[in-house]
């Protein structure tokens, strides 16, 4: 099972039960967004989506989260995904 840790900024870490430790690099959309992301393990592929608020705000950011179910969401690709086995 993938477990998503942390994200920061543009980059998400994840652990993986098979011992993959990584991070995923996805691209940026600009503007005040909701992003999807599928973060896929690259040696079993389990796989899990992570949801991402993108705002330059705290008003914005208030906006989103209470208005989450009404938001368009958009799909943002992984440009990178750097990962070391454990073991």
């Amino acid at each position: 099972m993938l477990t998503i840790n942390k994200n920061e900024g543009n980059v998400i870490f994840y652990s993986c039960d098979c011992g993959v430790i990584g991070r995923c690099i996805i691209k940026p959309i600009g503007g005040t967004n909701v992003i999807l992301v599928d973060v896929v393990c690259p040696v079993c592929h389990s796989m899990e989506r992570a949801t991402i608020l993108q705002y330059d705000t705290e008003e914005e950011k208030e906006s989103l989260v209470y208005n989450l179910n009404e938001q368009e969401m958009s799909w943002s690709l992984i440009i990178s995904n750097v990962f070391n086995k454990k073991g």
